[in-house]
């Protein structure tokens, strides 16, 4: 069996993902299965379609990955941005409110700071950026790189074999879309890992 790391196929901005097998050239292929490491088992069954966009796969992986520390990373920014403005070493932007009272209409200006705003997006940019260099070291199954693109033997082989992958697999994780329930080989795959070792607790949905 062969198999990838999970981070490995988001690098480029996903390009792996932004293409068909079929329209990959035949060296490329043939790279693809020779750069994939032997295993014995995989950390995830990637169960998606290629009619679907692969730049949706490959922003729904690259959050699955770095979620966390996006949310950590916007949380920090937001609090030294605050910090730094109550201790003055940021200047301040003003809100003008127009308040109305009996005696008249007067202009209340209110001191706001617009750093943390501002830079906390752009700084949790940054762990969605290296997602394809996370620490994490998930081997997955893709069909693209684990399966012969090439070689019309292997490729037979490796199709028929897609129910030992299945069961080989600690998770089936499925990145679903619109048109994945009208696919054989993902409703195969379903009902594969279904009634393999893996139970219905341990599926992960991606949108």
């Amino acid at each position: 069996m062969k198999g990838v790391l999970l981070r490995s196929t988001l690098r480029g901005l996903g390009r792996l993902w932004r293409g068909s097998p079929i329209d990959l050239p035949q060296e490329e292929k043939i790279k693809l299965w020779h750069d994939a490491m032997s295993v014995s088992e995989f950390d995830v069954f990637l169960s998606h379609t290629w009619h679907t966009k692969g730049i949706w796969k490959f922003l729904a992986l690259s959050l699955q990955i770095s979620w966390r520390n996006i949310l950590l990373c916007w949380l920090l920014a937001i609090i030294l941005m605050e910090l730094l403005f109550y201790l003055d070493l940021l200047p301040p932007d003003h809100i003008r409110w127009d308040v109305s009272n009996p005696g008249g209409t007067y202009n209340w200006d209110v001191p706001y700071s617009q750093w943390g705003t501002i830079l906390a997006p752009a700084v949790s940019l940054v762990p969605f950026l290296l997602a394809p260099y996370a620490s994490q070291a998930q081997v997955c199954f893709l069909d693209v790189a684990c399966i012969h693109q090439a070689d019309d033997h292997l490729k037979e082989r490796g199709i028929y074999g897609l129910g030992g992958f299945l069961k080989a697999s600690k998770e089936l994780r499925i990145l679903w879309s619109p048109p994945y329930l009208s696919r054989l080989w993902c409703i195969f795959e379903l009902g594969a890992y279904r009634r393999g070792p893996g139970s219905v607790e341990n599926w992960d949905r991606s949108t």
